[in-house]
């Protein structure tokens, strides 16, 4: 997958591992994962001018630091929902797909993986709330809420 130098990681993460020689900035880390990633998905478009419409802009530092390329594979995650989206848009406007661009804010993108411990509801944090069995009570566990209605009636569009 690498088209860049790497040093094989067997001792530290396991068999078929490996770490970049040197660190690149997420936005030039993201474009090699997010056409490693298009080019491996079934059904995904193969078409290189339209994955050309991608761009990557942000920081050099992953929301998530260390080794794990999580920030990096969230981005191009990302990419490839806004090409996804812009060939419906292409079935919908006739716009073809390689008239329209993603732009993917790398910060922006990375942003839900370092978030998870930053919610707090009532003032308590919710990895405190999940410990003492608290976040139950606060919502109602309803999702139906009858036929055509709640989150059925959204998820479904039957009304």
């Amino acid at each position: 997958m690498a088209s860049h130098p790497t040093i094989p990681g067997t001792d530290i993460y396991g068999p078929r591992t490996f770490t970049d020689k040197e660190v690149f900035p997420v936005p030039v880390d993201a474009r090699p994962a997010f056409e490693y990633l298009a080019s491996s998905t079934p059904g995904f478009t193969q078409d290189r001018p339209a994955w050309d419409t991608v761009s990557f802009t942000g920081g050099s530092e992953p929301t998530i630091p260390g080794p794990i390329k999580a920030s990096v594979v969230a981005v191009a995650l990302h990419a490839m929902c806004g090409l996804a989206a812009n060939e419906l848009l292409e079935l919908r406007d006739e716009r073809p797909v390689r008239e329209s661009a993603v732009a993917v804010d790398t910060d922006h993108a990375g942003l839900c993986l370092g978030s998870t411990f930053t919610t707090y509801i009532n003032g308590e944090d919710v990895s405190t709330l999940d410990g003492s069995n608290a976040l139950t009570s606060l919502f109602d566990r309803d999702f139906e809420q009858g036929f055509r209605k709640g989150l059925a009636g959204r998820a479904t569009a039957i009304n």
